[in-house]
Parts: structure tokens; sequence; C-alpha cells
């Protein structure tokens, strides 16, 4: 295999100030091809923060093969990446974890002249990396819990300037407004696009109160879906404000469709008694217990009472008989 002619002359490298001061291991090296032996490379002249990571007081004139013990088999494995730079005079970037997985470092190589020359550059993001997986383990928890949560947990940011962003979104999402999840955080306001048109106005109105983020917002409107066609929701929301000026909400979003035909189901059914029971002369009441309240009473019975129906149902169903409630029954 050829050697190199030497190479620590301070011109082979302009700018020795800024090499030797970068906080990334820094390193100019040569790739020397051979029909005889494996490719390799030499670190031609290297930086202060190299030689740290090396742990060794010279690599300059030393071999990648052998030079970094650790690093050097991850280095062999992409000599072609090398061979690519010197050759198109495009940068090249990959990441290796060494010692038993246990530190991450980003390895950049950059075109410098000719003579089969590169740059090398090294940067330890363990940390970035060790948050970074943190982070992914994180949401795929949270989204393990969400799969099992009805409904749709969701955070929602609000920049200083007004932007609107989902942080995340829960997969319920999909069903209950059959939007992907993906397609809600790209834009925000698809959401909005399957509100019920006679609820937008008061949703709009809602959301442009809450805002500033000075209490929880709790909305229960109608959605128009391709699918499943007319379906309510109910959202409720409590606000986080960040340090940066932003807002964070944390909330959920549910489909309460069952719940609210149920509560019309009744109130109709109830409205449909009241008619019945008010076409009749005679009073009428409906009460659990003597001295109870009364949860039921007919416009006769109230007026006899001396009361309208409003106000039975303002007071609770407590009737005031100044005579008493047992000489008032027996009038009836």
């Amino acid at each position: 295999m050829r050697r190199p002619a030497g190479s620590n002359n301070e011109n082979d490298l302009p700018y020795r100030s800024l090499f030797e001061n970068l906080r990334y291991g820094t390193a100019y090296c040569q790739l020397f091809p051979s029909a005889d032996a494996p490719e390799d490379f030499m670190f031609l002249d290297v930086n202060e923060t190299l030689r740290q990571k090396a742990g060794r007081e010279t690599l300059s004139g030393k071999w990648a093969s052998t030079a970094f013990p650790s690093l050097a088999a991850p280095l062999m494995e992409r000599i072609d990446l090398c061979r690519q730079v010197v050759k198109t005079g495009r940068p090249q970037q990959f990441e290796v974890w060494l010692n038993d997985h246990t530190q991450c470092l980003s390895v950049s190589l950059f075109p410098a002249g000719g003579q089969d020359r590169f740059m090398l550059f090294l940067d330890d993001i363990t940390s970035n990396k060790n948050t970074e997986m943190s982070l992914t383990e994180s949401r795929n928890l949270l989204t393990k819990i969400s799969e099992q949560v009805a409904g749709m947990p969701f955070q929602l940011r609000r920049s200083s300037q007004g932007r609107v962003t989902f942080p995340y979104v829960g997969p319920g999402v999909v069903s209950l407004l059959e939007i992907a999840p993906e397609d809600l955080k790209k834009n925000p306001f698809w959401i909005l696009r399957r509100l019920h048109p006679e609820d937008a106005k008061d949703i709009l109105t809602k959301l442009k109160v809450a805002y500033p983020g000075d209490g929880p917002f709790h909305a229960e409107f109608r959605v128009v879906l391709a699918e499943r066609g007319l379906r309510w929701v109910r959202a409720d929301s409590v606000p986080d404000k960040q340090p940066d000026g932003s807002i964070l909400w944390h909330g959920v979003m549910s489909d309460i469709t069952e719940e609210k035909e149920t509560k019309i189901a009744l109130e109709e059914s109830k409205r449909f008694l009241e008619n019945i029971i008010n076409a009749v002369a005679d009073p009428i009441f409906v009460k659990d217990s003597p001295g109870g309240p009364l949860f039921l009473a007919n416009d006769a019975f109230c007026a006899l009472a001396g009361i309208t129906s409003a106000e039975l149902i303002a007071q609770g169903g407590v009737v005031d008989f100044p005579e008493g409630e047992q000489k008032f029954m027996a009038q009836i």
C-alpha cells in the first residue's frame, strides 16, 4: 500500500486556529486506494478534540483502520462513502453507535480539494439520541394508552403569534372525525371542516374566548362525517402556559352521540307526557314521598297552587303551601 508524503505542512490546512478550536472532532484525511490491500485513509492532521476522543496524543500520519480502534470498524464499513466524497465532491453524513451502544457519533464527510483528500467531522450526539429515544418511547406509550381510551386525547399548541398546531393527536381521531392523525397535524383547521354549519359560529366564539388560556375549555358540538353521518362530540381541555408565551392545551374529544340521542329522547318523552296530563282538567301531580318535592305537575295543579310550571321547575319542585300541604291536598 502506498504511503503518503509528509502532510503536516501548514499550507495543507488553512485556517489553523479555526481548525484547532472547533468543538467537533475534526480531521484532514487522504484516501489511499490500493489493488493489493484493503482501502484505507490516513489522518493527515487532527484537532485537539479528536485526539481527546481517541485518547491519543497524536493521530497525524496514522491509518484510520488502526489509529482509532473503537471507530475503525464503522469507518472501514463506510469507506465507500469516503470514495464518493472525493469523487463527486458531495458531502456525506452517517451515525454510528459505539461502546456497546452507549455512545452515538455523527460522522460528516466533506471534500477538501484534490489528491483524494476530505474533511472528517465527529460530533457526539449521544445525549440528543437518548432524548430522542426517550421521547419516542413516551410517544409510543402514550399511543398505546390512547388506544385503550374512548375518544381522542390531544395536545393543541397556540404560539404567542397565534399559530395553532397539534403536537399530539391520539389514534381515536380516525373514528371520531374521520381524519388521519398526520393530516390533522399538518393542517389543524381540517377539524373546522367537519363542524356542522349551525354549530361553527358558536365553537369559533368559544375558541376565541379560550385563547388567552385563563381557564378550561368545554364544548359540545355536531360534526358531519362522510361515512358515519351526523355525530355529537364533546371537547374538554385545560391550558398549560409555557415559558415561551405559547399555550399548550391538554384535552380529550369523545363521541357523545348516544348520550345526546338518549337525552333528546327523554326530553321528547317528557314533553309528550306533559302534553297529555295538561290536557286533563283535573289537577295531577307526582312526588316520591309526602312532604317531598314534586317532579311532575300539570297546568291544572299549578293553577290551583297559584304557581306557574316555570316557577315550579325553578324551585326544584318545592311548593310553599300557605295553609299547609295537607289542607291543600284535601281540596284536590
